[in-house]
C-alpha cells in the first residue's frame, strides 16, 4: 500500500465539505499557535518589565551609593533601626551631636544601600542584597545563585539575569558587578582592592507576581482576540467555501449538461460536423465516422469541403458556406463524398453558429445518409408497381376468365362433334389450346401478382421446354433459327409447368423481338450445374444442385444503362402496342418463387443469355392421364348457378353431354328459391363466387341451412374474398378456379358425388 495507495487514492480537493474541514484544522492550527506564541511574547514581556524595573533599582542604588560615596557617607539619626556601624569604629567621626544635642551616626554607602533595600523589600516586595566573594559584614556573603554571577563577573561577565522559583513565587534575579572606584578606597582599600577592581555586586530580586494583573489581563486580551479572528477566519472560510461549492455545483451542471449533449451528438445517427469561420473542423460526431469512413483524428482542423464535397460540386458547396457566414440556414438532397472517393446521396442541414456575443463563429452541418432511403423508395416502388399488377390482375382476371370458360367449353364440344379427320379438328384444337394458355397466363399473373394460387407437380424440365418450343416455331418468324440443345437427363423439378412454359416463351419471345429485323439464332440448352455455376451477378444460390436453363441469342444486346433495369415492372425498350413491360419481371417472380437464381450476361452487338437455375430434385415425374378417354359421366340432378348467360349456355351442354340433367340459373336469389321449392330434387350444387345480390358463399349458406349434407361445388373467375381454405371453412365440398375444361368439371362432380363430401 503506502505510495500506490496514495497515487490511486489522491485527496480530492474539488470535494468542498473534506477541503472545508481541513482548511478549518489548517486555520484553528495557525491561529492556535500564533496565540500561543503571542502568550509566550506576554510572558518574554513580563520578564523585560521585571528586567527594566531590576535595572532601574539597581540604578537607583547605585546612583546612591556613589552620591555618598562621593561625599564620605551621610549622618543620621541615631534610631532602633538605625544603630552605629559597628565595622566603622576605626572612624573617629562615626558618631556625632548636633549642637542641639541630637546624636548621628555615619551612614557609609554600603549601609545606606542595606537600610534601602530593606525599605524596598518591606513596600514594594523588591529585594536588594550587596554581597561580595570577601565580605566584611557575614550577612553580606553570597546566596548559591549569587555565587554563580559573582563568578560569571571574574570571567569577564557584565550581568546575570535568571528566572527562579523560591517558593515563595517566581522571582527575576538580576545582578551587575560593584567596580571600585577611587571613593570606595575609603573604606575598602584596607581589604586590598584598587581602583577598578570587582569587589563584589549588588543583587536586584524583582517578584514577578508584581505585574500577574497586567500578565493575565494581556494573555486574556490575547485569546479573545484570536479567538475571534479564529471564529471570523473560519466563518469567512465557510462563506469562501459555500460560494466555491455555489460555483461548483453551477459549474458542475453546466459540465453536466455539456456531457449529456455530447452524450446526445454522439448517440445521434446523423452526422454533425462543426466548422470555424474558414470552413476548417472542430468537431464531429461519431457517426460521422461510419457514414464518411474519415477518422475524427483525421478531419479535425481540415476543410471540409475538400475532404467530402465531390469536385463538380465545389461551386455551389461554397456558396453554401458563404450562406452561413452571412447568417442563413439552408436544408437540401446532395452527393456526398466518403474517403474512399465513393459518393452517396445524404440530406445536408446547415446552419450558423453564434457564441455568447451574437456573433457567427462558424457553422454546423447535420447529415443524414439516405442509400437506405433511395433503397427502400426504390423497393417501395416496385411494391407499388407490383400493387398495380395486382390490382389490374383482379381487376381483369373475373371478367377475362368468364369471357374464357365458354371459348373452352364450346371448342371441346366442337372438337368432340366434328370428325377427326375434318379440316376443322386442327382448327378448334388451335383454339382450344390458346384458351389454355390464355387462362394459364391470367392464372400466372395472379400467381406474381401474389393473388393466386401456385400449384407444382414433380416434372421433366425437358417435357415443358419441348412443348414451348413446338408453339414457338409457328410463332416466330422464318428469318430467326430456334436450337434446342438438351445436355441432361437429370432434368427432374418441382415446378408449375405453365410456369416454365411461360419463361421459356417470354425469352425466346423477347430475343426473336430483338432479332426481327436482321434474323439470327435463339439456342435453348438445358443441362445441370451447381450454385458455383450460378455465381453471377445478381445470383445468389444456396448450395445444392440445378438444372440449368440457356437462353442465347445472336442479337444487338443489352446496353449498360438499361441492363439494371431489365427485370422492372413495366419497364420495356418496345415501342406502344408492342410490349407490356411484364414479361422479365414474371419470369423473375416465378424464378425466385422457385428458389431458384436468374442471371444475364450480354454483349452490345454480340448478343444476349439468360440463365435460370432451378432446384433439382429426386423422384418420378408425374404423368398427365389422357383426360379426354376417361372422362367421367353420370345420371345425378344438378342445378348450376352463374350470373353469365354464356357460361351457363355452355356449361348446360357440357353437363347435358356428361348425362347429368342440368337446372340452370343466372340468379343466385332465383336458384335459391328454385332449391326451396324441391330441396330433395337436386344432388349437387355448382355455383359461381361472384354474383350480383347474393354471392356464391351466401347462397352456400342458405342451401345448406335447409339440406345440410348438399354437395356444393364452388367457381370462381378471381375473388381476392375466397380461396381453398376460407372454401373448406364454408363448408364447400370443391373449391375450382374458372375457366374449366369438360375435364375438370366431369372430374370435380365425380369427385364430390363418389366420396359424398359435405
Amino acid at each position: 500500500m503506502g505510495k500506490e495507495e496514495n497515487k490511486k487514492h489522491p485527496v480530492d480537493f474539488n470535494n468542498i465539505p473534506i477541503t472545508g474541514i481541513l482548511l478549518s484544522l489548517v486555520w484553528i492550527i495557525f491561529i492556535g499557535t500564533a496565540c500561543i506564541f503571542a502568550i509566550r511574547n506576554q510572558y518574554q514581556l513580563s520578564i523585560k518589565l521585571a528586567k527594566t524595573e531590576a535595572i532601574a533599582s539597581y540604578n537607583k542604588d547605585l546612583a546612591y551609593r556613589r552620591w555618598s560615596s562621593m561625599h564620605g557617607g551621610t549622618y543620621a539619626l541615631v534610631t532602633e533601626r538605625t544603630i552605629p556601624n559597628p565595622y566603622l569604629e576605626d572612624v573617629k567621626e562615626r558618631d556625632i551631636a548636633t549642637p542641639s544635642g541630637r546624636a548621628l551616626t555615619l551612614i557609609n554607602p554600603a549601609y545606606m544601600t542595606r537600610q534601602v533595600h530593606e525599605l524596598a523589600e518591606e513596600q514594594y516586595g523588591v529585594k536588594g542584597h550587596i554581597t561580595s566573594l570577601n565580605p566584611v559584614r557575614p550577612e553580606n556573603a553570597p546566596l548559591p545563585w549569587e555565587m554563580k554571577a559573582l563568578e560569571a563577573f571574574e570571567k569577564g561577565e557584565s550581568e546575570y539575569l535568571s528566572v527562579d522559583d523560591t517558593g515563595q513565587g517566581k522571582y527575576l534575579r538580576f545582578m551587575r558587578p560593584m567596580i571600585t572606584e577611587k571613593s570606595c578606597l575609603k573604606c575598602h582599600a584596607v581589604q586590598g582592592y584598587k581602583e577598578g577592581d570587582i569587589r563584589g555586586g549588588i543583587s536586584i530580586s524583582v517578584p514577578l507576581s508584581l505585574n500577574n494583573a497586567i500578565e493575565k489581563t494581556s494573555i486574556k486580551a490575547i485569546i479573545i482576540v484570536y479567538t475571534i479572528v479564529c471564529l471570523l477566519g473560519l466563518a469567512a472560510l465557510g462563506i469562501i467555501l459555500f460560494m466555491r461549492g455555489k460555483h461548483q455545483r453551477i459549474q458542475k451542471i453546466a459540465e453536466d449538461k455539456l456531457r449529456f449533449q455530447a452524450k446526445l451528438l454522439d448517440a445521434v445517427e446523423q452526422s454533425i460536423v462543426a466548422t470555424d469561420m474558414n470552413g476548417k473542423i472542430v468537431y464531429c460526431n461519431p457517426y460521422s465516422e461510419k457514414i464518411y469512413g474519415w477518422k475524427r483524428s483525421e478531419v479535425i482542423g481540415h476543410d471540409m469541403m475538400r475532404l467530402m464535397i465531390p469536385e463538380p460540386n465545389m461551386d455551389e458547396a461554397l456558396k453554401d458556406h458563404f450562406r452561413v457566414l452571412e447568417g442563413e440556414s439552408w436544408s437540401r438532397e446532395v452527393y456526398i463524398k466518403n474517403k474512399s472517393g465513393k459518393l452517396f446521396p445524404a440530406l445536408v442541414s446547415a446552419s450558423p453558429v453564434y457564441n455568447e456575443k451574437g456573433e457567427i463563429t462558424g457553422g454546423i452541418a447535420i447529415s443524414i445518409d439516405l442509400t437506405e432511403k433511395k433503397k427502400l423508395e426504390a423497393q417501395l416502388q416496385q411494391t407499388q408497381k407490383m400493387e398495380g399488377i395486382g390490382i389490374l390482375a383482379g381487376g381483369i382476371a373475373h371478367d377475362f376468365n368468364n369471357i374464357l370458360a365458354p371459348i373452352i367449353l364450346h371448342s371441346q364440344i366442337a372438337m368432340d362433334d366434328i370428325a377427326q379427320d375434318s379440316p376443322l379438328q386442327v382448327s378448334m384444337k388451335e383454339i382450344y389450346r390458346a384458351a389454355i394458355r390464355a387462362r394459364d397466363l391470367v392464372r400466372q399473373i395472379l400467381t406474381f401478382a401474389r393473388k393466386g394460387q401456385d400449384s407444382r407437380i414433380v416434372l421433366r424440365a425437358s417435357l415443358a421446354v419441348k412443348e414451348a418450343m413446338k408453339f414457338l416455331r409457328s410463332t416466330i418468324p422464318a428469318t430467326i433459327e430456334i436450337r434446342l440443345d438438351i445436355k441432361t437427363e437429370h432434368d427432374t423439378i418441382l415446378a408449375n409447368p405453365t410456369q416454365i412454359n411461360q419463361i421459356v416463351m417470354n425469352l425466346c419471345a423477347n430475343a426473336s423481338y430483338d432479332m426481327k429485323e436482321k434474323g439470327g439464332i435463339i439456342t435453348v440448352t438445358l443441362d445441370n450445374g451447381d450454385e458455383k455455376d450460378g455465381d453471377r451477378s445478381g445470383c445468389d444460390l444456396p448450395t445444392g444442385q440445378y438444372l440449368r436453363l440457356s437462353v442465347m441469342d445472336t442479337g444487338p444486346g443489352i446496353t449498360p444503362e438499361i441492363i439494371n433495369r431489365i427485370f422492372e415492372p413495366y419497364f420495356t425498350t418496345k415501342g406502344p402496342g408492342e410490349g407490356t413491360g411484364l414479361g422479365l419481371a414474371i419470369i423473375h417472380g416465378i424464378v425466385k418463387s422457385h428458389e431458384g437464381g436468374i442471371a444475364v450476361e450480354t454483349s452490345p452487338g454480340v448478343g444476349t443469355t439468360f440463365f435460370i437455375y432451378l432446384p433439382l430434385v429426386d423422384g418420378n415425374a408425374v404423368i398427365e392421364e389422357d383426360k379426354k378417354t376417361e372422362i367421367k359421366k353420370g345420371r345425378e340432378r344438378v342445378l348450376f348457378v352463374d350470373d353469365e348467360d354464356a357460361a351457363i349456355t355452355a356449361m348446360k351442354k357440357i353437363l347435358i353431354r356428361l348425362g347429368y340433367t342440368a337446372t340452370t340459373s343466372n340468379s343466385s336469389r332465383d336458384a335459391l328459391k328454385i332449391f326451396k321449392d324441391n330441396p330433395a330434387g337436386f344432388d349437387l350444387l355448382i355455383t359461381d363466387m361472384t354474383m350480383p345480390a347474393m354471392t356464391g358463399l351466401q347462397l352456400v349458406r342458405e342451401v345448406r341451412s335447409i339440406r345440410p349434407d348438399m354437395p356444393v361445388i364452388l367457381c370462381t373467375g378471381y375473388s381476392d374474398q375466397i380461396d381453398d381454405e376460407k372454401a373448406e371453412m364454408a363448408g364447400v365440398n370443391e373449391f375450382l378456379i374458372k375457366p374449366l375444361s369438360m375435364y375438370d368439371i366431369a372430374g370435380a362432380i365425380r369427385r364430390v358425388l363418389e366420396k359424398d363430401k359435405i
